[in-house]
């Protein structure tokens, strides 16, 4: 493994290849003083004086990312030398010896140029396509462009060439190393010279659509030769000839579109997308919605927001229906699809216009934000073997050879590290991320040169490439679509050339979003929930009541005869719901806070499952979030020990429901069919990514499927359930529910709770369509009834009564007794019947940074309130039953930050109110943070907000504000008028029982600390003072 030549050096040893625990077992001293999770730097010595052969480079990082080293003091040169496996060093031998004989050819092939004539001329081509070198096609064809007289027939030669600028860009496409450089000026002189015969413009246009389907399926960032501005100029220069071919179609204008977006370069400035305008006035060809969607998807594609702006303002003037589809659809469908197509695109400019403004920041902020990481070298991990092996590649409709074919078309695969330090600096990235790489040096260079008044570029210009996440920890591994330009050819060899990495906006859910309201375009399928997709005011809703509460099953004789479900401790609005959900086509839910609406799901799952399941048929169990799908499928284990798949990446996954993810069921899968095969390979196959048919296997034989709303679309397409229980619905904007709902063939269930916060939504001019939830737009505009669980279990009575009269009209009643709540005895309330009270503080302001708001005198009254409960001797709490809530992540911060400064045991909750919805804890401290003379209050006086504040807790809250700022607000001031209030003074000196105590002690101690740490000084300065 090591040069035993080699003395005193540095290795750099890959985690995979070395047994860690050698170090422990040699017992080196520096070992036992640390947790090691890997090695990374060793120090190898032939010196026999030294004990052990085996020294460890050991460091650690603080926030700051400063690094220790730790040397053997005996060793006094060390030298950096990278270690490479002997494959390795064979493999990067190889491509030298490749780069090498590609420059002696070259030379030889230009010198061969100099005498050019028409003897050698087919011989010459030849050999400049053999090396990719279009430079020199060029001048060869311009060469016969100017000969007066040639015996080689200039339409062939043009064919060839188009043929095989074909051939190299769709290896490009597929990843080869190369990289063809070609001219577009003269590209387009080709493809001019041949557009009078309409095979070769036939011929043109299926190249164009070929490389279209292909970029479709991956974020091409460098489309050569741009086809689609090249045509584009074709079309409209010789738009007379090309007319009478015949071939100027919705497809064709379609394919020209989709080209124009996935075919300019991007990485100069030069985004024209006037030239749709432009085709569109010559030819007045509409597009259909199917093609409308797909165009916005390759929009999302570039990862150009101005790309997307433009076309946005493209799809502003021109009609984009034509009759057929008006036939097809209503108008209300239409102008529904095209409302939330429009939506999502404006999304994506605001999130790729947030990523461009970041090369005006700082390096030192982009580090902090962690969504940049610089100073990365880049090392080859995977690349295929053959660059040519695709070209015997057949099509085939096997499903098992098309998995193997899936395995052997690999993708450039490269690990990052840090130049400097062993561990890359802490960062947002993880497993699944969208990336784009930048050559550090380029960009740097191009910054240098600017002066500050200078306007910045997009960062977009500077893009090499597009990649996902494949592993953060221990190496980040990253999968790119195609070679990044800095690292194509042999170029990948030069480790000492910097990278920068920036985390992209996940357009995933997006694409999916679009996928679905496909669905509704198609119109194959007879749609369960597409009558419900209106927002005109024009709609008959009686008639969408009527449907969605149509009695398509009868389960009374069920229910009846089913003795576990008569005994079950349900009441009468949860059995009610459950009863609805059994019957009809679609029932709403809504679940205030406390009132078991995860029990009532878990048992509509169990009826679902008991009376209707057929096998093949899983029921499809969703929410928004993963935590949220998490705790439905921990009920619904607790209850039986259902065949379930818990659908998703495992690090999204809850520890212990990793059992159900679907690598762990594939690795069982495998593992069966190698124990009734034995002649299988054992080890190699188990492992691996899923194939498709694997997982079709999995999840035909389970009985529940849980997944997020979003992960629904990574699912085949004609995969269709029976039915669907979306809990959170009222969390979900409404193109993330049409995930799942388009493939409901049944019966949908939503359960959610309009009352409380609604999807989070940023951008200001999306707020007004996607803050109202699909749940919601249910109830408020087609008065569709839902079924409200009227009793909660949750809070001590005295909680529930404000938010039941405010925001459920006095309708949420109690199941539960005070005495099964009881109040903390640390702290001494104003009512002791009471468990909640408004502390008032008055003497402090709020400070504002930007958009960060905080307030240091709630923070104190907060943190001493964690220590009354929390008392270092015999505490009668733990950290996990108290909780803190505060609208403004700041406070969160400065919470954290003075917690951590005092002796307080670790495990209390601190998190903002979107943080804590659909949690619970004994006991609830709240920050409302808001102090001012102006007496603004923000974002509290959103009720939804104000309602999951003053309903997570299950024993006692109090809550620390300023009464004169909030009092402004008629909602805030009817609160505080109906609770017991009492100023910061009076809450310290009379309820902190527990604390007064501590304080008295603590000051005691302080005391003999001092006295004792003042005579240890003074002998300590006497000591110096006599050395001197």
């Amino acid at each position: 493994m090591y040069d035993i030549n080699l003395e005193n050096k540095i290795i750099s040893v890959d985690l995979t290849r070395f047994y860690r625990n050698i170090l422990r077992i040699r017992n080196h001293p520096k070992v036992n003083k640390h947790e090691f999770f890997y090695f990374e730097i060793f120090v190898l010595s032939n010196d026999q004086q030294i004990s052990s052969s085996y020294y460890p480079i050991i460091s650690y990082y603080d926030e700051e990312y400063y690094t220790q080293n730790y040397f053997n003091e005996q060793i006094e040169n060390y030298q950096y030398v990278e270690y490479l496996t002997e494959q390795e060093k064979a493999e990067e031998e190889k491509y030298k010896n490749e780069q090498k004989e590609y420059e002696e050819k070259r030379k030889k092939l230009i010198l061969k140029y100099e005498n050019i004539s028409q003897e050698n001329i087919e011989e010459l081509i030849n050999d400049f396509m053999s090396i990719h070198d279009s430079e020199y096609l060029k001048k060869i064809w311009s060469y016969l462009k100017q000969l007066n007289q040639t015996d080689i027939n200039l339409n062939e030669l043009n064919e060839k060439l188009i043929n095989y600028f074909h051939h190299e860009i769709e290896f490009m496409l597929n990843g080869s190393i190369y990289r063809p450089f070609i001219d577009e000026q003269w590209f387009y002189d080709l493809l001019l010279s041949s557009i009078n015969q309409e095979k070769n413009f036939n011929k043109i246009f299926h190249l164009m659509k070929k490389f279209n389907l292909k970029l479709k399926d991956k974020s091409q960032l460098v489309y050569i030769p741009f086809l689609g501005r090249i045509i584009q100029g074709l079309i409209k220069e010789n738009y007379q000839l090309i007319q009478t071919f015949g071939q100027i179609n919705n497809e064709f204008i379609y394919n020209l579109y989709l080209s124009l977006i996935l075919g300019n370069d991007y990485n100069t400035d030069e985004t024209n997308l006037n030239y749709f305008i432009e085709i569109h006035s010559l030819t007045n060809i509409q597009l259909t919605l199917k093609q409308l969607s797909h165009l916005i998807q390759s929009c999302l594609m570039t990862k150009n927001s101005d790309v997307c702006q433009k076309f946005l303002q493209y799809l502003s003037n021109i009609q984009t229906l034509d009759e057929e589809q008006q036939q097809q659809h209503s108008i209300s469908t239409i102008d529904y699809i095209i409302q939330f197509l429009s939506i999502i695109i404006r999304a994506t400019i605001y999130d790729l216009d947030e990523i461009n403004r970041r090369i005006k920041l700082k390096k030192e902020i982009l580090i902090k934000n962690g969504e940049t990481i610089f100073d990365l070298r880049a090392k080859l991990v995977t690349r295929k073997s053959n660059d040519q092996q695709n070209e015997n590649v057949q099509p085939t409709t096997n499903t098992e050879d098309n998995d193997e074919q899936e395995e052997k078309c690999l993708e450039p695969i490269f690990h990052f590290e840090h130049y400097k330090y062993e561990k890359i600096p802490s960062h947002h990235f993880n497993i699944g991320d969208s990336v784009a790489l930048i050559d550090q040096e380029q960009l740097d260079k191009y910054l240098s040169k600017q002066s500050k008044i200078d306007e910045k570029p997009p960062l977009r210009l500077f893009y090499q490439s597009f990649g996902i996440i494949l592993s953060v920890y221990p190496l980040l591994s990253i999968k790119f679509t195609y070679w990044p330009l800095s690292l194509t050819n042999n170029n990948y060899l030069n480790r000492q050339k910097l990278f920068h990495l920036e985390r992209l906006p996940n357009f995933v859910t997006l694409n999916r979003s679009i996928d679905a309201l496909g669905k509704i375009i198609d119109n194959k399928d007879s749609l369960l929930i597409k009558p419900f997709l209106n927002l005109s005011d024009n709609i008959n809703k009686d008639q969408l009541k009527n449907y969605s509460q149509d009695q398509i099953r009868n389960t009374e004789n069920n229910l009846t005869d089913d003795n576990e479900y008569n005994h079950a401790a349900l009441n009468n609005s949860q059995r009610q719901a459950i009863k609805n959900a059994l019957e009809n086509r679609l029932t709403l839910i809504q679940g205030p806070p406390g009132t078991g609406k995860t029990e009532t799901s878990a048992w509509i799952i169990h009826l679902w499952l008991q009376n209707f399941f057929q096998e093949g048929q899983p029921i499809l169990i969703c929410a928004e979030t993963h935590q949220a799908v998490d705790n439905l499928t921990r009920r619904l284990l607790q209850y039986r020990q259902y065949r379930l798949i818990r659908y998703g990446e495992p690090r999204t996954v809850a520890p212990d429901l990793h059992k159900y993810t679907m690598p762990t069921q594939i690795e069982l899968l495998r593992r069966e069919k190698q124990q009734s095969n034995p002649d299988m390979t054992t080890n190699k196959s188990l492992f691996g990514p899923a194939k498709p048919r694997e997982i079709r296997e999995i999840i035909s034989k389970c009985q529940i499927l849980c997944m997020t709303c979003s992960g629904v679309g990574i699912l085949e397409p004609c995969l269709k359930f029976p039915f669907i229980l979306i809990d959170e619905a009222s969390q979900i904007t409404e193109p993330n529910i049409l995930i799942p709902l388009v493939r409901i063939t049944d019966q949908i269930v939503l359960v959610g709770d309009q009352k409380q916060l609604p999807p989070i939504i940023k951008m200001a001019e999306a707020k007004s369509l996607l803050e109202r939830s699909f749940f919601q737009r249910l109830l408020e505009n087609l008065n569709i009834n839902s079924i409200m669980l009227d009793t909660q279990y949750r809070m001590h009575p005295a909680l529930i009564d404000f938010p039941s009269q405010v925001f459920y009209d006095g309708s949420l009643k109690t199941g539960i007794k005070s005495e099964e709540r009881p109040t903390p005895k640390e702290i001494k309330f104003i009512n002791e019947h009471i468990p909640l009270m408004f502390v008032d503080v008055d003497e402090s302001y709020e400070t504002i940074h930007g958009s960060n708001i905080y307030n240091r005198r709630e923070v104190e009254l907060i943190c001493q309130t964690i220590q009354t409960l929390l008392p270092r001797r015999q505490p009668t709490l733990s950290p996990i039953d108290i909780g803190v809530i505060t609208p403004y992540t700041r406070q969160v911060k400065e919470i954290v930050d003075k917690l951590s400064t005092i002796q307080v045991p670790k495990g209390v909750e601190i998190r903002t109110v979107d943080g804590f919805q659909g949690r619970e804890k004994n006991i609830i401290l709240i920050s409302l943070v808001r102090s001012n003379n102006e007496n603004e209050i923000g974002f509290l006086i959103n009720e939804q907000r104000m309602n999951v504040l003053l309903t997570r807790a299950k024993c006692a809250m109090i809550v620390f504000g300023n009464k004169r700022t909030l009092i402004s607000n008629n909602l805030w001031k009817h609160w505080i008028e109906s609770v017991p209030n009492v100023n910061s003074t009076q809450f310290i000196n009379q309820c902190l029982i527990e604390q007064n105590q501590i304080t008295d002690q603590h000051q005691s101690q302080t005391t003999k600390e001092t006295n004792q740490y003042t005579h240890n000084k003074k002998k300590t300065y006497s000591r110096k003072n006599y050395r001197r």
